[in-house]
């Protein structure tokens, strides 16, 4: 999706690599079999491609913008439901919205071909004064948490510390003996930032 809005491809291409290690990392450590499958190798089978044939005119009372959307997602959900998946993970908004992953499930469930799909959701993003609620996985303001690049982290702030020393704990008490403290908080932080992206 984000190559179709024009996104360069090599960028995303370091972006996904850099997710895909964190998920190797992580579900190592938890011992969890995983495996990554790209939104993009998926839209290249014929399968996927008979399944969006099959399900155009189903969203034509939505707005224009959000039909390629809602066509494209539900394709890729029944193809991994047709895949043996039973359970997807979304997220939604404390009030129901018109745009978090309650309301796209819904639509999807309509079509009858997802019968046993059992959907779970987080809570939406914080919602900040001035702000709609958000994804969870989306800063609504650019100093609200860590930011770390393909190469390099940026510095981190009292703010980012404060917020991000709860998963320290975390990490420590699922993992004691490969997280403990240093008693600066600033440097268990980043820490745990490093093994989220699969540097540690």
């Amino acid at each position: 999706m984000a190559l179709r809005e024009g996104a360069d491809l090599t960028k995303v291409g370091e972006i996904v690599e850099l997710a895909k290690r964190a998920l190797a990392f992580w579900s190592g450590k938890l011992r969890l079999s995983l495996e990554v499958i790209l939104s993009s190798e998926i839209e290249r089978s014929e399968e996927y491609q008979a399944l969006v044939r099959s399900l155009e005119g189903e969203f034509t009372d939505l707005p224009l913008e959000k039909q390629q959307y809602f066509l494209s997602q539900t394709a890729n959900t029944i193809f991994l439901y047709n895949q043996g998946v039973r359970v997807k993970l979304g997220w939604q908004m404390s009030k129901r919205g018109v745009s978090d992953e309650g309301v796209f499930d819904e639509r999807c469930a309509k079509t009858g071909r997802v019968p046993e799909l059992q959907c779970l959701y987080a809570k939406a993003g914080l919602k900040k004064e001035g702000h709609l609620e958000a994804p969870p996985y989306i800063a609504l303001l650019g100093d609200e948490r860590p930011r770390f690049g393909v190469s390099e982290f940026h510095p981190l702030t009292k703010r980012h510390v404060a917020r991000w020393s709860s998963m320290f704990e975390v990490c420590a008490a699922l993992f004691p003996g490969e997280y403990v403290s240093t008693e600066d908080k600033t440097t268990d932080v980043m820490r745990v930032i490093q093994s989220l992206s699969g540097a540690a």
